[in-house]
């Protein structure tokens, strides 16, 4: 393990500091509280580094190759949240997005390179996938799964589809939860151990946001529920905030293999008042049953938002990426916290603070190279809506060693909230799609306004491992 590190160019000293401590539930241990500070590259936060401009940042040897289109190039419909999944039997990966001129969900299998290998097909003919969400990979079955929302269609609810390794549909979609209200932002993870997935949305049923969960697993193409749908995350209403009910929305999963329980992470109002939106989190047994309190991962001031989680079984650790407006500024940065397997918070530190918005997270972790990548929205001159947004990543070593900060769409604007990433364990690299607008692929920036646009395309791009 060190041998292969001290090749690493992402080496960088683990800081150890005291302090990050939460409100209640999980404690990190004194003294043992890691920051992913690096002063080469960020500055802690309350304090911005150098803004790096509008010229392009370090992307040798990072990005493998040139983008490509992924999605029905050249025509006039708005093809937005892309979401991934890597087959490591098949060497191949399941891309699906969604289409906004009807509202279909399409996918495609794609080889190792990102490039097609399979013809788009219909995963369903309405559907809302989670914006920066992800597909799962099912290895027993060598099938993948997505999960969805229907909420303005018949029938109404949230639905669970497997997928053959070659793209057929396999069964029809099964029913998680058809609740009544608004439901929303589904993700999903995978137990490889018991042959399980989880599933866990937020929806208004008791008339504010809470996060749900239901286990799932399988006998042969018939799906089955293991648990009910199991509330994971509320609280009472807030007497500092005149008793109005707290939301707690955009929920994250994954397993952790080693101490095979699942961490959910969520974004929650419930002290709203005092700092803002927190992060909070909840552990769940290997039956989808919590075996933790409720407990703070992030309570700095500010919103902290748009939390993405994955877990790397090398180092038996999770890393947390989240959107934190911390600094007291117009503008937001990109801050992650690391948890061990058994979701103690071990500490945060910042990813990247740029002068602009760093926001809309996803996280990917391989375990071939022992590295995380997380990919982020920067927007240069906090205009969402201007076309001067742009997709970087940054790699975190096992140890939460960070690289540098790279661009993954150099000079060239890109839809906010509309990003995919996944590991290929094979080759020991990422994949990340995301969206362009108006013309695709060109040599220079994209001109026209992201307002303007009638049309957008998936784009793919090859990333290294990060050493």
């Amino acid at each position: 393990m060190s041998l292969k590190f001290a090749r690493a160019t992402l080496a960088l000293t683990l800081f150890l500091v005291a302090g990050c401590a939460s409100r209640s539930g999980l404690m990190p241990a004194p003294g043992k509280v890691a920051t992913f500070f690096h002063p080469g590259l960020t500055a802690p936060p309350g304090a911005h580094a150098p803004r790096y401009g509008l010229q392009a940042l370090p992307t040798s040897p990072h990005l493998l190759g040139s983008a490509f289109l992924d999605a029905n190039p050249g025509n006039t419909k708005l093809n937005v949240a892309p979401i991934l999944a890597f087959d490591s039997q098949d060497d191949t990966y399941l891309a699906v997005w969604r289409n906004l001129a009807d509202g279909s969900l399409h996918g495609r299998i794609k080889d190792h390179f990102g490039q097609t290998q399979v013809p788009d097909f219909k995963v369903s003919a309405y559907g809302e996938l989670k914006e920066n969400g992800k597909a799962v990979y099912l290895p027993w079955l060598n099938q993948f799964a997505v999960v969805y929302d229907t909420p303005y269609a018949i029938p109404w609810g949230l639905y669970f589809q497997r997928i053959s390794s070659s793209g057929a549909l396999v069964g029809s979609p099964v029913l998680v939860s058809a609740a009544s209200g608004e439901r929303g932002e589904p993700d999903l993870a995978v137990d490889p151990i018991h042959h399980r997935v989880e599933v866990v949305w937020h929806d208004d049923r008791s008339g504010d946001f809470d996060v749900y969960g239901r286990l799932l697993t399988f006998n042969g193409n018939q799906t089955l529920f293991l648990t009910n749908e199991t509330l994971i995350a509320n609280s009472p209403p807030d007497p500092d905030n005149g008793y109005q009910s707290a939301h707690q929305s955009w929920p994250t999963i994954d397993f952790g293999t080693q101490q095979q329980k699942y961490v959910v992470a969520w974004q929650d109002q419930r002290d709203e008042t005092i700092d803002g939106d927190d992060v909070w989190a909840r552990v769940l047994d290997a039956n989808g049953l919590p075996v933790t309190d409720q407990y703070v991962v992030s309570n700095l001031e500010g919103d902290q938002n748009e939390p993405s989680i994955a877990y790397l079984a090398a180092s038996d650790k999770f890393l947390l990426a989240f959107t934190s407006a911390n600094n007291g500024d117009t503008d937001t940065d990109m801050l992650a916290s690391g948890l061990d397997g058994d979701g103690t918070v071990l500490g945060w530190g910042t990813i990247d603070n740029q002068l602009g918005n760093q926001n809309w997270p996803d996280v990917a972790a391989n375990n071939a190279s022992w590295t995380w990548l997380v990919g982020y929205v920067d927007d240069f001159n906090n205009q969402e809506a201007d076309g001067d947004s742009r997709i970087l990543g940054r790699h975190v070593g096992w140890a939460f060693q960070l690289g540098d900060v790279f661009d993954i769409s150099p000079l060239q604007p890109v839809f906010e909230d509309n990003l995919g990433i996944a590991a290929n364990t094979d080759d020991q690299e990422f994949l990340v799609d995301y969206v362009r607008p108006c013309s695709g692929i060109s040599g220079a920036p994209v001109t026209p306004q992201i307002i303007a646009c009638s049309n957008s395309d998936i784009e793919g791009q090859r990333v290294d491992r990060g050493y």
